[in-house]
């Protein structure tokens, strides 16, 4: 399959795709961390290419429930984000998931296809995470751990924090590539 991993910086999805032997295009504004085809750019011109599958993780900044302080004062940012996932969401991709924290697009949008969190596949960590699908099924749980940490606790405070947030577990990233690839 040709898959175009969006808005990943980190490759943890992109690596668990190219794994099983597909062709994988990671895009984001940030480099990457992981060999292998990475685009450095804007998300809009990738889409008009009629991909098998986008896996996409678009900026939550905004529209994420901890960012609820800021919806009432915020919508020019709120609407640029909600733009992108719906430029994503409406593109010739066959098979589509969006990826984004438990927010504003699940009162706002749609309610999600599924919540889940990487502790069900094996991490030690939680982190409730939504997905939006098209055209692809719901991730089937695999072992779950007990007792997981909350994964926004284990980096205490510091500049980097938001973007060691937004790193998918690969756990998670590896049942994707598992059960849709």
């Amino acid at each position: 399959m040709n898959i175009l991993v969006a808005c990943e910086y980190s490759g943890i999805v992109s690596a668990a795709f190219r794994a099983k032997g597909h062709q994988v295009m990671s895009l984001d504004i940030l480099p990457t961390e992981q060999p292998g085809y990475h685009l450095q750019g804007k998300l809009e011109h990738a889409l008009s290419i009629n991909w098998d599958m986008i896996i996409a993780f678009p900026p939550c900044t905004h529209l994420c429930i901890a960012s609820t302080w800021r919806w009432k004062n915020d919508k020019e940012n709120m609407s640029r984000a909600f733009a992108l996932i719906k430029l994503i969401w409406e593109s010739p991709g066959k098979m589509i998931c969006i990826e984004n924290p438990v927010g504003w697009l699940n009162n706002n949008w749609r309610a999600p296809d599924q919540i889940l969190s990487p502790h069900l596949f094996g991490s030690r960590f939680q982190k409730r995470t939504c997905f939006w699908l098209k055209n692809l099924p719901p991730l089937i749980l695999g072992c779950t751990v007990l007792n997981p940490r909350p994964l926004i606790n284990q980096f205490g405070s510091g500049h980097n924090k938001p973007k060691l947030r937004s790193k998918f577990q690969p756990e998670l990233a590896n049942a994707m590539s598992e059960q849709w690839g």
